[in-house]
């Protein structure tokens, strides 16, 4: 976070474009390991199920930024001049500043592992790590402390036909939630309204997304369930695309609410898929290659979807639409595969005698012996 900032900050002060993209290549490199870090902290903090939401808030501040994001951008655009300093110089330098000591914070005062937790005298400690342990009242899950690279999970983990699944289904979504940014602000552009105006009206689908995101969350948190939250929220996304596809462009109004619908679906979808992943992945190496590896493929997401909207589809982006609403119909479809294939395991699992758990116990690790969910 400290290096995200200060090159964020540095950002402020570069005269050529050779210079900015060195400096944005330098920025993706320092914030590609945020999320994904993110999610692994909390899969060591949380059981399965409590992980659910705590990630799902996580990501719905994401979702906020995007909303208030234009605001504060508008807000900066006034200052264009101030002590000889365009506006997006600004934007930089408000935005860089903050998270250097937010970083510094964060490594002084957030410890790295339950271990390691100075606010927790011995017996309330070893309490809490027996708590962590018994996830799900299986005490073998995972070995402490986390600190152990573990080579054969590493191998277990390229390995694992379902870790396949979760990174195009993560791709899938990322590249729909990726859109939104290419087509939102040429919708609300052909509304015709004033800068203000325009810029106000970028909030509600992020808001949306927002309050959907933590709804979904609790709910698949609070009913142990994944797989359906995700259909469902898909479906929502779908409706909202086809409502894009479908509507003429003096349904301004309806247009608006095909894209609220549209992202409030998408950008729920997201902590479940992630959630879903640590909850079925166990050891500490294990998940966190995991998770990197999804989180590293579905950033082609980043790259696809600008080459769904392009200049000359615009205002309608008709083609970019169709193409979307084919995507999440696809990411749908794979969810359900998914699923099926994981209650067939576990169905698989639970019908094994002893001696032929005995047998596959010799050729997994401990942390793959343990049901799906």
């Amino acid at each position: 976070m400290i290096l995200w900032g200060a090159i964020t900050l540095g950002t402020t002060f570069v005269k050529n474009s050779t210079q900015l993209i060195v400096v944005r290549f330098l920025l993706g490199m320092t914030e590609a390991g945020f999320f994904p870090g993110i999610v692994i902290y909390l899969s060591f903090w949380y059981r399965k199920q409590e992980q659910i939401f705590r990630i799902a808030i996580f990501f719905s501040a994401a979702a906020l930024a995007g909303g208030i994001g234009s605001i504060l951008a508008y807000g900066i655009s006034k200052m264009d001049g101030l002590d000889g300093l365009n506006d997006w110089q600004w934007i930089f330098l408000l935005e860089g500043l903050p998270i250097i000591p937010l970083g510094i914070m964060t490594l002084l005062f957030l410890d790295s592992l339950p271990e390691t937790v100075q606010w927790l005298n011995s017996i309330e400690k070893s309490i809490f790590l027996n708590y962590l342990r018994n996830d799900d009242n299986i005490p073998h899950i995972e070995p402490m402390p986390y600190k152990r690279f573990s080579f054969i999970q590493l191998r277990h983990t390229f390995t694992s036909w379902h870790l396949y699944f979760y990174a195009l289904i993560t791709t899938g979504i990322l590249t729909i939630i990726k859109t939104y940014a290419n087509f939102l602000p040429s919708l609300i552009q052909d509304m015709d309204l004033s800068k203000l105006e325009y810029n106000i009206l970028t909030m509600p689908p992020y808001i949306l997304a927002f309050i959907s995101c933590l709804v979904v969350g609790y709910s698949s948190s609070r009913w142990k369930e994944h797989c359906m939250h995700i259909v469902v929220c898909l479906l929502v996304a779908f409706v909202g695309f086809i409502l894009l596809i479908t509507l003429p462009q003096q349904a301004k109004v309806a247009l608006y609410i095909g894209s609220c619908v549209s992202c409030s679906g998408s950008f729920a979808v997201l902590p479940i898929i992630l959630s879903w992943l640590t909850n079925n992945v166990n050891g500490h190496t294990k998940r966190a290659m995991s998770i990197g590896f999804v989180m590293a493929l579905a950033q082609i997401g980043g790259i696809v979807a600008p080459q769904l909207y392009r200049v000359s589809d615009r205002p309608m982006y008709r083609r970019g639409h169709f193409i979307s609403a084919v995507i999440i119909a696809i990411t749908l479809i794979l969810a359900l595969i998914l699923r099926y294939f994981l209650a067939k395991e576990n169905h698989r699992r639970d019908n094994l005698t002893n001696d032929m758990y005995e047998i596959e116990a010799d050729i997994e690790e401990p942390c793959d012996q343990v049901n799906f969910t």
